[in-house]
Parts: structure tokens; C-alpha cells; sequence
């Protein structure tokens, strides 16, 4: 039989039914119940319609099919009976097939040769979910002595156990725009596998509509959804709940992918008011944000085989410009190579678009109208009709009964798109009354509303997104640990060679470069008294952009070069650094020091457009610098003023000299609370890293202390003291905290407290535990290693809903807070 209870061509004969009598059943063997309890029954004889017997000897038994079996044998029964009449069953072959390889399982080769109909299954078209992949292993150490014949496909295979299954999404790339490694546990060495990401502006439902097609039904609670939607408190300030990219895979291998809302108001308000520094290619704050919106959504273009285009209402013209610039911004696919040849997937030389959904969410009875819906269509693809991304042609509303009298054909441009409606609340059908008490019979009908259920609806999106093709994203077939890399950001390999003046540098090893690094170079340092060169010698390794080109550093008695050559590609830094010409002079004069005499001046030449200062040990140097010396990785010295007060009293503004490598100037506020009632607050002055300029929060439930950070780049600009943060609102995070001996109470988290964290210090002897939420800054950021090895803590952090769920003791809580507020300093 086939999973839709009809006999299957070829079982029987061609195009034939078998109609089995009661007389026929099979008898099994003692005790064993195939179908009911009259199978336990003995076989008694009965009679023909003829009035004949069935003939006496011993009972034909014929083999159950476990999932399929070889044509050839179906029709024969089995010839091995024993002495004393028992039958003895053959041993059945089982079939174990791939979805791409035709056929489901239990489906005959004759049959799956068949090419099937247009439009999904049937199982499809009900909404149930595909089954889940099975992971088998080979035994090795089958038994040579068995014939070749008489060998189980089978035998000697064990099944594995499933994979985890996810509770709650998880970051894969954060609010900082940061690659998060957290998800890489959680993918498996298997190619059968659908990724799935979602789109929209801010407030369209993407979250509620990833959550339903991944894991959750509209019944459940929206607060225990895998995809953490708007509180009522983030819509009425207008704020957005998703940030970054938040990944969730199923247990049947399908990637979902939801992102923080495209050119999002909240997300600019955010950047405005909190004065966050914005990389230094971007000037204004809006330009950032639309460039991060078009950066995910040809993230998205790249790594899914579909993407779900969410609006809440018909239509807003810019969306389809965003979409089609994202288009022309997204990576070009690695060509095609020789083992890629007939797989499934894009041909030589093809670019890869993924599918495009168009969802129309929360959508009124008046878009159902056949008419409405024909004209949506016309103008989604007339709006689309110059794009590479595949939207029509794969998802079709009139195949699955939505419309049951509208006929294939009544729209002549089908593009891919649904309407979902609004989703209704328990009961409406009852409420819902189609008259009034005019006609009482129409009055028991329920209302009218042009679609079938909200929650029906749902489930023929879910199938039409899960049987959509899954083409191939690159030119080789990817895992889904592939697929982790293949979307994470390009890590460059570059040669490395570290040689000294008097040696030749040879290409012996690679370097893998860091994010930021993404340039190869070949570098040449020279150094030159009056016209003498002194020093030659050349390095190789990664760099960032700002440090390519030539840069100088001219101190009137001596010269430094650096001549910098970059490129973009892999071990592209392979050849040498020619020797750059002596520049001309730009007309700028510095003054430079002479011994102890530093009123003589020098003519800068080249790109030394800058006059420097800087203290080399204890002897004191001026000169002209290039841009490079000054404000690149080579940094100049920074000046900030330093206030680290000692007490209660205010300190006094001193100057000092910053570290080079990042630092900037910067004005830190910690405050603590006990309760709401404020415990102390102290102002502090200095250098800080780049990537210590953030505000950051540390919440015990009993207490809290909150550090906001001011910096500043240029030369004491840090004069001005900090204001005091005002207190954020709940983000909807939940973590265990310590109220007493037990730390099982709950904490709702506020403001970029993303992260659960379990705090272990051991003060005066005592080994004291406190939990809480916490930011980013302080679970991995510089300021807290420098607590951690201050105190000799031990932070442990965690993402997800009361995921720090050990219990544990707690004592001197307001002892941790106070040591933690006395210890934050400058690195």
C-alpha cells in the first residue's frame, strides 16, 4: 500500500487490484499481532463459495514487505517450510532511500520511475511536516561467509542517535554585527538540508511567522515561541525585539534565519540618542543603517534557498528598490569546477539567486477577492520583472484549495506569494455570527470571512515552503557544517615571513588573517641617515586597509620608510617590495630636535603631511609623519586627561599619554544600585581600547551596577563628565538569580543585557555565587578579563531563556558589587 492507502502499480499486476477475502489473511507466528487481536486466532478453514474446502497441507505463508521488496519476488511465496509444517519467513530486504533519489520509502522502483504530477503531495498539501532524516552508520565487520546473494542491504547498520533538538533561537550574527561560532554544535555532516531566512521592515511579524513555520503552532503562547516577538511594551515605544541575525534549525534539517527589521527606525533612534561611534567609512548615522540592512539582506541572497519577503500591508514601492539593490550587491558565486558535474545545482558559470516568497501577513478579507489578488500579482512582477531572483514559478496559492473555483490559468503571472491573515483568537468562529435574529437560521452560521483558518493557512505555507527546491549554493555540495563556513565571513590566507635585515624572505608558511585584517602585503622598512640606507628588510602577513600604501616618519636626522603593497586574494603577496623612489618635497616644515636642540626645522617630503611629537625612552623626538604613523595601527601618541578618583571627593583632571594600538580618550560613569535606591557613583578619566567604548550593564535582581562610557578621539577631548544613563526597559530576556540560598528566582533582563551569567569570586576565603543577566562587554569584553584576573573570578555566560539554571549557594553579594564597582580601571 502507499502512504496514501492505494494500491501501487506492479504489487499486484499492471493497473490491477487485489481483493483479499477474510480467508486470506496470513497467519503469523504464535503471538506475534500483526494488525489486531485476530491475528493471535488459529486458522480455521472455511468454507468456498462453491461448497468446497481449502485444500489440506501445510499453509502458503506469504513474507510482509518492510518498506519495499525486489519485484521479482513479490508474487512468490516462501518455499523454506519446516518439517513439522510451521512456515519460516524469509528474510525481508529493506530499502532505505534519500529524497533525491526518487520515490519515498515502501514505494516500488517501477513506481517511483514515474514522473509525478505537477504541485506537492498530498502529504504536502495537508501541512504535515517532512520525516526526519535517518543517520545510519555501516558495520564493517559483516560476515565474509555469506553468499552475495543472500546478503542484507541492511544488516550490520545501527541507527544513530537524533540530533540535539533546539529549544530557543540562538545569535548567529549579533547586534554589533559580530559572527557568533554558537551555532556550528548544532549542524551535522549531512547535504540534505533547507535554509530558510526572513526579510521585512520593522513591525511586519517576521519573528511570529519564522516561529510558526519552524516550530511553534498559533496556539502556543507567543512568549514561549523559538523566535522571540514584540512585547506589547516594544511596540508602544516603537522599538524592535530582533538584533543581528538569530539562527534555529529543526530536527528535520531545516535552517531558519530571521533578521532584525530592515531600515529600522529604532535602530537609527538607538545610534542617535546613545552616541554610538560608527565605523569611520560612514559619516551619518541613517547611511549606516541602510547599509547594514542592505549588507544582511545580500547575506540572505547568498546563503538561503529561500527568502520570505514580509509586508503587512500592499505594497511599499522602496522595499522592491531595496531588494533589487541588495541584489546587485550580493557576492558573486564561486565558479563551478569539475566535481560539480551533474549534481543537482547551478550550471558552469551560473550565478545562484535563491527563491523569493512575497508574504503579505495580517491581511484583510477584501485581499482575497480573486480580483485583488490577480492585480497583487500583476504588479509584484512588473516591479520585479528586471530581476535574477526567483520569484515566481515555485509557490502557488492555487494548488493548495484556498481557492477551490478558481482554475489554474486565472492568473496568467502567478508569482510566488501568500496571503496570511490576521490571526484570529480562540472561538471566533463561534463569535462570529453570519445574520441577525431576521433569519434565525442563518444566525447559528458562523461569520463570513473569505479564507479558510488562520491556523490552516499556516500549515499550507509551511508546505509549500518545505517542498520548494533546494538548489546548490556554491559549486560543491555543502554539509551543513560547510554551509556554517561557507556563510561566515571570508577569512583570507595570506603568506607570513618574518626575516631580518641580513635574510631572505621565503614563503614557507600561511597565516589564516583575523576579521579585520583583510589584506595581504609585502612590506618594506628602510631606514636612512642623511642619503646612507642603513636598514633594508622586508615582512609578509595580513593588514587592514588603512595601513596599505607607502608611509614615512622623518626626524631630520633619519628617515624611516614603510612601503606597503596589498592585495585582496589568497597568498596573493607572494612576490618583493621594489624600493620606492626618494619623494619630493611637499612644502611643509616641521621643526625637529637636534640632541637636546629642537628649533631646527626640516622639509617634509611626500605624503609627510603631519608634524609629529613623541618620546622614544627617554629622549624626545620631532618630525613629519605621514597619516599612517599617525592615526593607522601605528598609532601617535594620544593625549586624554586622567581623573581616577581616590574616595568620595572629586579628582583633578591630569594629562597623560595614551598607548598606541586603538586607544582612545574616555569618560566612564560606574554606577551601582541596591534595589532602585542608588548605592554609589564614581566618574573616571583615561585611555580606553576602541572596543571598551560601549555602555554596559551587570543585573544580580538585588543589585546592579551600570557602567556608560564616553570616548573621544582626538587630543583631550574627554573634559566633559558623563550623564546619568535613565533606566532602560525590559528586553525580554529571562535569567536565573540568587534571592537567598537558592538561585532559582527570575529576572526579567533590560536594555543589551543579552547574555545569563553565573559570577563565582572567592572573597576573604569565602567562595561566593551570584547570577543574574548581563552585557556582552562584561561576559567577553576586555573590561571583564580585567575583573576576572583582578579578583580571580570566573564568569560563565549563556545565551537563551534561564539558561544559567544551576543552583547554587550565595553569599556577600553587596561585597561582589562593591569589589567589581572599586576595580573597573582604564587598560
Amino acid at each position: 500500500m502507499s502512504e496514501s492507502g492505494h494500491s501501487q502499480p506492479g504489487m499486484y499486476g499492471q493497473g490491477r487490484r487485489r481483493r483479499r477475502r477474510r480467508g486470506d489473511r496470513d497467519a503469523g507466528p504464535p503471538g506475534q499481532n500483526l494488525s489486531g487481536p485476530s491475528r493471535d486466532r488459529e486458522y480455521q478453514p472455511r468454507e468456498r463459495r462453491d461448497g468446497s474446502e481449502d485444500p489440506p497441507g501445510p499453509l502458503m505463508q506469504k513474507t510482509p514487505i518492510i518498506l519495499a521488496k525486489p519485484p521479482g519476488e513479490r508474487a512468490k511465496p516462501s518455499q523454506n517450510a519446516s518439517v513439522s509444517g510451521a512456515p519460516v519467513l524469509e528474510k525481508p530486504i529493506m530499502l532505505m532511500k534519500a529524497r533525491d533519489d526518487g520515490g519515498k520509502p515502501g514505494t516500488p522502483p517501477e513506481a517511483a520511475a514515474q514522473p509525478s504530477g505537477p504541485g506537492p503531495s498530498k502529504m504536502e498539501k495537508e501541512g504535515q511536516r517532512p520525516t526526519q532524516p535517518v543517520y545510519q552508520i555501516q558495520n564493517r565487520g559483516m560476515g565474509s561467509s555469506a553468499s552475495s546473494s543472500a546478503v542484507d542491504p541492511m544488516v550490520g547498520q545501527s541507527k544513530l542517535l537524533p540530533p540535539e533538538k533546539m529549544k530557543h533561537s540562538i545569535k548567529l550574527v549579533d547586534d554589533q554585527m559580530n559572527w557568533c561560532d554558537s551555532a556550528m554544535e548544532y549542524l551535522r555532516d549531512q547535504t540534505d538540508m533547507l535554509v530558510v531566512g526572513v526579510i521585512g521592515l520593522q513591525g511586519a511579524g517576521k519573528s511570529t511567522v519564522m516561529s510558526l513555520l519552524s516550530a511553534n503552532t498559533p496556539e502556543e503562547d507567543q512568549r514561549g515561541y523559538v523566535f522571540r516577538a514584540q512585547t506589547q511594551e516594544i511596540k508602544e515605544r516603537g522599538g524592535n525585539q530582533t538584533t543581528g541575525i538569530d539562527f534555529f534549525i529543526t530536527q528535520e534539517r531545516v535552517i531558519f534565519l530571521d533578521t532584525q527589521p530592515m531600515l529600522s527606525p529604532s535602530i537609527l533612534d538607538h545610534l542617535i540618542n546613545n552616541d554610538r561611534k560608527l565605523p569611520p567609512e560612514y559619516n551619518l548615522p541613517h547611511t549606516y543603517v541602510e547599509m547594514q540592512s542592505l549588507q544582511i539582506a545580500a547575506f540572505l541572497f547568498t546563503v538561503c534557498h529561500v527568502v520570505i519577503v514580509v509586508q503587512d500591508w500592499f505594497t511599499d514601492l522602496n522595499l522592491y528598490r531595496f531588494l533589487q539593490t541588495a541584489e546587485m550587491l550580493k557576492p558573486s558565486t564561486p565558479s563551478a569546477s569539475h566535481d560539480s558535474t551533474g549534481s543537482s545545482g547551478n550550471d558552469d558559470g551560473a550565478e545562484y539567486y535563491p527563491h523569493i516568497v512575497f508574504l503579505q501577513n495580517k491581511a484583510r478579507r477584501d485581499d482575497f477577492c480573486p480580483r485583488n489578488l490577480k492585480n497583487m500579482h500583476m504588479v509584484v512582477d512588473k516591479l520585479m520583472a528586471h530581476s535574477h531572483l526567483k520569484y515566481k514559478g515555485t509557490l502557488s496559492m492555487l494548488d493548495c484549495s484556498i481557492f477551490p473555483g478558481l482554475g489554474q490559468d486565472y492568473l496568467a503571472t502567478e508569482v510566488n506569494m501568500f496571503l496570511l491573515p490576521v490571526q484570529e483568537n480562540d472561538g471566533d468562529d463561534n463569535l462570529t455570527k453570519a445574520g441577525s435574529g431576521t433569519y434565525p437560521l442563518f444566525s447559528l452560521l458562523p461569520g463570513y470571512r473569505g479564507h479558510p483558518a488562520f491556523s490552516t493557512m499556516v500549515s499550507k505555507l509551511r508546505s509549500q515552503i518545505l517542498a520548494m527546491p533546494r538548489c546548490q549554493l556554491s559549486h560543491t555540495i555543502l554539509t551543513e557544517k560547510n554551509w556554517f563556513h561557507y556563510a561566515a565571513p571570508c577569512t583570507l590566507k595570506c603568506h607570513i615571513c618574518l626575516a631580518a635585515a641580513s635574510e631572505t624572505c621565503e614563503d614557507k608558511e600561511e597565516i589564516t588573517c583575523p576579521p579585520s585584517y583583510d589584506q595581504c602585503a609585502t612590506i618594506r622598512f628602510m631606514t636612512y641617515l642623511g642619503t646612507t640606507k642603513v636598514l633594508d628588510s622586508q615582512t609578509k602577513g595580513c593588514v587592514p586597509e588603512e595601513l596599505c600604501g607607502d608611509a614615512s616618519l622623518n626626524s631630520g636626522l633619519s628617515r624611516h620608510v614603510i612601503s606597503t603593497k596589498c592585495c585582496l586574494t589568497d597568498l596573493c603577496n607572494k612576490n618583493e617590495t621594489s624600493e620606492p623612489s626618494i619623494p619630493s618635497s611637499n612644502g611643509k616644515t616641521c621643526y625637529y630636535c637636534d640632541g637636546t636642540d629642537c628649533t631646527s626645522t626640516v622639509n617634509c617630503v611626500g605624503n609627510e603631511d603631519y608634524c609629529i611629537t613623541a618620546k622614544v625612552k627617554k629622549f624626545k623626538m620631532k618630525g613629519c609623519a605621514s597619516k599612517q604613523i599617525c592615526y593607522g595601527a601605528l598609532t601617535c601618541t594620544l593625549k586624554c586627561y586622567e581623573c581616577i578618583p581616590d574616595g568620595p571627593e572629586t579628582c583633578e583632571d591630569k594629562e597623560v599619554a595614551c598607548p598606541p594600538l586603538g586607544n582612545q580618550c574616555a569618560t566612564i560613569r560606574v554606577i551601582s544600585y541596591v534595589g532602585r535606591v542608588k548605592n554609589s557613583d564614581e566618574q573616571t578619566k583615561g585611555c580606553l581600547l576602541a572596543e571598551q567604548c560601549a555602555a554596559s550593564s551587570l543585573n544580580f535582581g538585588t543589585s546592579r551596577i551600570i557602567v556608560s562610557t564616553d570616548c573621544c578621539s582626538t587630543d583631550l577631548c574627554n573634559v566633559n563628565d558623563t550623564s546619568e544613563p535613565s533606566r532602560p526597559s525590559s528586553n525580554g530576556k529571562k535569567c536565573y538569580y540568587c534571592n537567598g540560598p537558592q538561585c532559582r528566582s527570575t529576572l526579567n533582563c533590560e536594555g543589551n543585557e543579552d547574555y545569563c551569567i553565573t559570577a563565582k569570586v572567592t572573597i576573604e576565603n569565602t567562595r561566593t555565587t551570584s547570577m543574574g543577566c548581563a552585557s556582552k562587554q562584561m561576559c567577553f569584553g576586555k573590561t571583564s578579563e580585567g575583573f576576572q584576573q583582578s579578583v580571580k573570578a570566573n564568569f560563565s555566560c549563556c545565551q537563551g531563556d534561564l539558561c544559567n539554571g544551576a543552583s547554587s549557594t550565595h553569599a556577600g553579594l553587596l561585597l561582589l558589587v562593591a569589589l567589581f564597582v572599586s576595580l573597573v580601571t582604564f587598560s
